[in-house]
């Protein structure tokens, strides 16, 4: 059984779609009393299998769609190759068509074409919109007019080049049920006005046609709040409201970002002085956005190529000529890119390589050949930039790539080359041992020891965040106070670049206020429970890294010290990955954010069979009075269960577990509500001083082990101090005493002004 537009009823007839469902049923349907009327069925059609409650209405189907298209990706359009063929046999020029019919883009596939607008354009000669309107289109304009979740934004954030995520898993595959933004953002995806990248899970229009489709589309959107006046750009274009933003680089006149100039005069001076090097850095931290300034920086005195290793396929890499062939190509692309505005390189060189991304036998000495000419006869200095590169570091084409530079940079002096090479990732390239296990090491050698060190801080500094801060300010007039709003987000972040702008973006979307701390705890609240893309990561490195693990770890919950060493392998990789960073010789958590992240995600792992923290799930009810937080009470309800669970335990376990222990009976408590953080400089084997938020109110709170009197008087005093620092009069500090004659239970000490419940345990 073949059928075609399987998904039309429900597309064009929604109101018969159960009934159509049903029928499908009973067709493809077997069970243990009925037979399967079909040995094979094969459908096509737009949307995925329909969704009905809890399962598939027809299970027994294989999937194939635009968001997972698995090894089937080559049947869903025309290939690369068969448009560079179709474009010989006819004479069309393959850059146009590459501009305006591709962009759709499969992992295991490579670039696909829309196959309708390709032959379209074959046929008349003349580059344009070939879209096909249907039903399902018409109805685009209602669904952005509906701006669910902000959607009229996201389109026009698209509509400017940015890429946006997309949660695809609740899409019911109708044009009926939209519960949010991203089910209307995947129907456009299997529409085919978005192209999906399933490893970041985010989308962007593919290409010159669809964006010429979304700007007719939003120019119909009467959403004068949200989506601006389109400009008369050509292909059309809008006009964005200022936005912070953290998926992809940001741009000036599109977001609140800080100012970059010191970092691009610094950077400039490395290439002004032909270095080769790499600017390798953690997930989300600025490299894209740096390495697009820098493209602007340095145009007017150099001619910049600017490439993203991401964008090519791994089949790219498996051999020298597929690899020489698509570098040649993708050269073209950047030069005749009129957005790139990149000029004086002669004609023939061009030509030269145009044939070389047709040449099957080409290789990487034949392509470095005809990279030195393209070098020699430019009229501006020729820079090379590469994103995303470490994505293939590993891989013996790259290398072998890599091996060539080096070998012209070192005769630059007698042949033309790039004057500078800037490659960009977050593993080092001089290190490829970094990337690798350390059973691995032995077999790889980077040839990239020719490049210069990359010491530019790429972090945000409170003055940083002022300035972004101001700049917001002046356009939307919340009257917060610039200097401390900074100062807490610093406090929070350690100026990490996604994590100030993520809670800032939280704050823009979520906040009607003046930005107060109160505001941004709030906000802070909801990026530590969301999923993203640097947490999602974070998990990845950590479960692929155990002695990294381990240290976390021991940093976390032991108080265990660890001098800082850049040597130290394991310290190298969190440092690499941003989880680590070096204060006064030691090795900590790089922020805040990071620190109770990775408590969570510690503590989630033994949660389920903790004993005291179920005790918490069933005790909360006790702690929450009108919305706010009883720390008296969950003091009291802790030392109660703590001697009914670990009474007979010895002084080593709780030495060893006790924090542990108490956050394992707080997390649940505050849980979604609340956070808390561990306060870096109090943190060793004996103590720790935890801060709890709940709602806008702190709560501080010492553990200590039990030293005696003289010493545990003493710890009274300095959290009476610390409390000033805090502007608080009340705190807490839990005690782990091994004193068999002990008194356990709470009472209140008063030191001056200020009041201390103590509990011992």
């Amino acid at each position: 059984m073949i059928i075609d537009e399987w998904d039309a009823p429900i597309r064009e007839k929604p109101w018969c779609g159960e009934e159509y469902l049903r029928f499908l049923r009973m067709l493809f349907k077997s069970s243990s009393t009925t037979a399967r009327i079909f040995d094979a069925a094969y459908m096509t059609g737009i949307l995925p299998i329909k969704k009905d409650g809890s399962q598939s209405a027809i299970s027994d189907f294989q999937e194939y769609s635009m968001i997972k298209p698995r090894d089937y990706g080559e049947y869903a359009g025309f290939t690369e190759a068969e448009v560079k063929r179709l474009c010989r046999e006819y004479d069309r020029d393959f850059q146009s068509m590459k501009l305006w019919y591709d962009g759709y883009f499969f992992k295991n596939t490579g670039s696909v074409y829309n196959p309708n607008s390709v032959m379209q354009a074959i046929d008349n000669g003349d580059f344009d919109s070939y879209w096909t309107e249907t039903a399902a289109a018409e109805k685009l304009m209602e669904y952005i007019s509906k701006d669910y979740n902000g959607l009229t934004k996201t389109v026009a954030k698209l509509i400017g080049g940015v890429d946006v995520t997309v949660n695809t898993n609740g899409f019911a595959n109708d044009l009926a049920t939209f519960r949010g933004k991203d089910d209307v953002l995947t129907l456009l995806i299997h529409l085919g006005y978005l192209t999906y990248d399933e490893t970041t899970g985010r989308a962007r229009i593919p290409n010159e046609e669809i964006r010429m489709e979304f700007s007719k589309i939003v120019r119909d959107v009467k959403r004068d709040d949200t989506l601006k006046r389109i400009d008369n750009a050509p292909l059309g274009g809008v006009k964005l409201e200022k936005c912070f933003n953290v998926y992809g680089p940001c741009y000036p006149d599109e977001n609140y970002m800080v100012n970059l100039d010191e970092r691009m005069m610094k950077i400039k001076k490395l290439v002004d002085n032909q270095k080769y090097f790499v600017i390798n850095r953690a997930r989300q931290y600025g490299k894209t956005t740096t390495l697009w300034a820098l493209k602007q920086y340095l145009k007017e005195e150099y001619n910049v190529l600017s490439t993203n290793f991401q964008r090519m396929s791994s089949a790219v890499f498996c051999d020298e000529h597929t690899f020489s062939r698509e570098f040649a190509n993708m050269i073209i692309r950047i030069i005749n890119n009129k957005k790139q505005e990149i000029s004086g390189f002669a004609r023939e060189d061009i030509r030269a390589l145009e044939r070389a991304s047709d040449d099957h036998t080409i290789n990487l000495a034949d392509l470095f050949y005809l990279l030195s000419n393209l070098c020699e006869t430019s009229k501006k200095p020729v820079v090379l930039i590469i994103d995303e590169v470490d994505s293939v570091s590993n891989n013996q084409v790259f290398l072998d790539f890599l091996g060539l530079l080096r070998g012209y940079y070192l005769d630059r002096k007698q042949t033309a080359i790039f004057h500078s090479v800037i490659l960009a990732g977050v593993y080092d390239i001089k290190n490829l041992n970094q990337k690798l296990r350390p059973n691995e090491v032995q077999r790889y050698n980077s040839p990239w020891n020719i490049a210069a060190d990359f010491d530019v801080d790429m972090s945000f500094s409170v003055r940083d965040i002022e300035g972004m801060l101001s700049d917001y300010e002046k356009d939307h007039q919340t009257g917060m106070n610039i200097e401390r709003a900074a100062e807490v987000i610093y406090d929070y972040t350690f100026g990490y670049p996604y994590l100030v702008s993520r809670i800032c973006m939280l704050l823009d979307e979520q906040a009607a206020g003046s930005w107060s701390e109160t505001e941004i705890a709030e906000a802070v609240t909801i990026l530590l429970n969301e999923s993203n893309t640097l947490f999602d990561d974070m998990r990845k490195q950590i479960a692929g890294y155990p002695e990294l693990k381990k240290m976390l770890y021991a940093i976390l919950f032991y108080g265990q010290s660890f001098a800082y060493n850049p040597d130290n392998y394991v310290i190298d990789i969190g440092k690499m990955f941003g989880f680590l960073r070096e204060s006064d010789g030691q090795t900590v958590v790089a922020n805040r954010i990071f620190e109770t992240r990775l408590y969570n995600y510690f503590l989630a792992e033994e949660e389920l069979s903790s004993a005291i923290g179920n005790k918490a799930k069933r005790d909360k009810c006790y702690f929450i009075h009108d919305g706010m937080l009883d720390m008296d009470e969950v003091m009291k309800k802790f030392v109660e269960h703590f001697h009914e669970i670990y009474g007979n335990e010895n002084m080593n376990f709780i030495e060893k577990f006790g924090r542990k222990i108490f956050l394992l009976y707080l997390r649940p408590i505050i849980n979604g509500t609340g956070n808390y953080y561990i306060e870096a400089q109090t943190r060793d084997e004996r103590r720790t001083d935890i801060i709890v938020d709940y709602l806008g109110e702190q709560f501080i709170i010492e553990l200590k082990i039990w030293h005696g009197n003289e010493y545990n008087e003493r710890g009274e005093r300095q959290l009476a101090e610390y409390l000033d620092y805090y502007h608080k009069d009340k705190g807490y500090l839990l005690s782990f005493n091994f004193n068999k004659k002990k008194e356990t239970g709470v009472r209140e000490i008063v030191l001056g002004t200020k009041t201390i419940v103590e509990a011992v345990v």
